[in-house]
């Protein structure tokens, strides 16, 4: 029986695993259904800086403009941060910074191999949200959803400028209305100090955790990227860490969550 080829998910998990299948480099078929589909599954600058070692010529010039591009928009999202945190602070509104290049700097080396962010994701209390969208309409963006509608339904209020990443204001951790209010996520807030020496408050890493499984299953896992970044956090935790996601994870009634997480790694 002739054996079944394998998927693009398969040349693209074996390449990204812990002891890397540098093997598949070698045949030319895996190697174009890898370029092919790395970015479709934000593993791109993950692939790129994997395999550019064991290329040459025009493989190895595909791996640097992927680098290249990556370290660009990671720069240009960090001083997109800067300015919507600016925005925030001038308005004395607090805020949570989720996700986005803040995570990359304390997670990725270098920290371009995290899938660049295609908006903002900030967290603001519910108390504040109305002033923060004003604060931000008296720079350009304007609301893309009534603030109503949004409350009703949804768990961010996004802000649209033409030219400009998009905003988006966490009151609910995730879930739309039946997600989690930040409110508590501040009081176990930690700082962390960006590159041009702001301090920011960012998850504790517990929640952080929690937030990445919970983002990630209410999008049904859209990437391979999703389900490695938690496996990268999840493996850098220490136990009494992972054991206070899952416990809050069952304490809002979210425990299914890590179930399919724990699915989809397995698949």
């Amino acid at each position: 029986m002739a054996s079944v080829p394998p998927t693009p998910l398969d040349l693209l998990t074996v390449l990204l695993a812990d002891d890397a299948g540098i093997d598949v480099l070698g045949d030319p078929h895996s190697w174009a259904s890898i370029k092919q589909n790395a970015g479709r599954h934000g593993v791109a600058p993950l692939v790129a800086w994997t395999a550019r070692a064991h290329l040459a010529g025009a493989e190895r010039e595909w791996c640097d403009r992927v680098l290249t591009a990556s370290w660009k928009r990671h720069n240009r999202s960090l001083a997109d941060l800067e300015g919507a945190l600016d925005v925030l602070e001038t308005a004395g509104i607090p805020c949570l910074v989720l996700k986005g290049p803040v995570l990359a700097r304390r997670y990725y080396e270098p920290p371009f191999l995290r899938k660049p962010s295609q908006d903002i994701d900030l967290a603001v209390q519910n108390a504040d949200l109305e002033r923060a969208i004003a604060a931000f309409a008296r720079t350009g963006y304007s609301g893309v959803w009534p603030l109503a509608e949004v409350r009703a339904r949804s768990h961010h209020f996004e802000l649209a400028l033409a030219s400009r990443p998009g905003i988006e204001l966490h009151f609910r951790l995730s879930h739309g209305a039946y997600g989690i209010p930040v409110e508590e996520f501040f009081e176990r807030a930690i700082p962390y100090q960006v590159p041009g020496g702001r301090e920011v408050q960012v998850l504790s890493p517990a929640d952080e955790i929690l937030h990445l499984v919970l983002h990630r299953a209410h999008g049904r896992f859209a990437t391979l990227f999703h389900l490695y970044e938690i496996r990268k956090l999840w493996r850098e935790a220490s136990p009494a860490v992972r054991e206070e996601a899952v416990r809050r994870a069952a304490e809002h009634h979210f425990a299914g969550a890590f179930a399919l997480t724990d699915a989809g790694f397995r698949t």
